[in-house]
């Protein structure tokens, strides 16, 4: 046993106990991949329009892109922190995008 260790190890082991209780989130798991067919879903029954469409944003695995028809209209994104899963659709609106409305 090396000297000075004895003190500090009964205050590290309460600390230790609840590290290894904690359920971290398998990121592995946090893709929007596996949830694109029921994101797709969700927005085509949310909003009436069977023309919606859910994709993969390429290579990022946290990101998938929304199109009606062909026309890109926003990203959904994952967030699985304090053990609940949320995802957040994103729609940017350009000055351009006003034109004839």
């Amino acid at each position: 046993m090396q000297q000075g260790a004895g003190p500090l190890a009964p205050s590290l082991t309460p600390w230790l106990a609840d590290r290894r209780q904690i359920n971290y989130p398998d990121r592995r798991k946090s893709t929007v991949r596996n949830d694109i067919p029921r994101l797709q879903r969700f927005l085509q029954q949310r909003f009436g329009l069977t023309t919606i469409e859910v994709r993969p944003a390429g290579k990022k695995t946290d990101m998938a892109e929304v199109y009606i028809k062909d026309e890109f209209i926003g990203t959904i994104t994952r967030d699985d922190e304090d053990e609940e899963t949320t995802f957040y659709f994103e729609m940017p609106i350009l000055e351009v995008d006003f034109e004839g409305v």
